[in-house]
């Protein structure tokens, strides 16, 4: 129905989901979902800002509950915490924009249109990323990142026949 929200939620969510899985193998899965479940703050205060909408003082205070157990695993007064424990911060903070495009931009799409559109851009995303990489990285990385400037690698059948199982399941 409109493409150019639906571009606008995919591009959120991709960006979103960049940030959280590239700092995996460098924080504790704990601390970087924590990081991610920042969004309901996230979602509050964007549609205080862009949309003037007062949420209720239960809304408030589930937010601040929930949000008590998410700064006690992340400990920003902790002194090992830097840049690294923000980017999960922000892909909660992309997640809320993308949760709140599509309720507002995106109510009249088809849920299919919203995965189909998600799974082609992540496609073309993958895509670009691999050749940028192929193109332009070729040299030791620390082991954690290895992963993510690693050159496109072909695997066995099998693991083609898992992953077409586990896509049907």
């Amino acid at each position: 129905v409109r493409w150019w929200a639906v571009f606008l939620r995919t591009a959120f969510l991709a960006v979103s989901m960049s940030l959280f899985f590239s700092v995996l193998s460098f924080l504790p899965v704990a601390v970087a979902g924590a990081g991610l479940f920042t969004s309901p703050i996230f979602v509050l205060l964007f549609s205080l800002i862009f949309f003037g909408l007062r949420p209720g003082w239960r809304r408030i205070l589930a937010v601040l509950i929930g949000s008590t157990g998410v700064f006690l695993i992340l400990r920003p007064d902790n002194l090992d915490f830097n840049f690294l424990h923000f980017m999960p911060v922000l892909a909660g903070a992309f997640y809320a924009l993308a949760s709140i495009t599509t309720r507002r931009l995106c109510a009249d799409e088809s849920p299919l249109a919203l995965v189909m559109a998600y799974f082609v851009f992540l496609c073309i995303g993958g895509l670009i990323w691999a050749i940028i990489v192929s193109a332009l990285f070729d040299g030791p990385f620390l082991p954690e990142a290895e992963f993510i400037f690693r050159r496109p690698v072909w695997t066995t059948i099998e693991v083609w026949l898992w992953v077409a199982l586990m896509a049907i399941m």
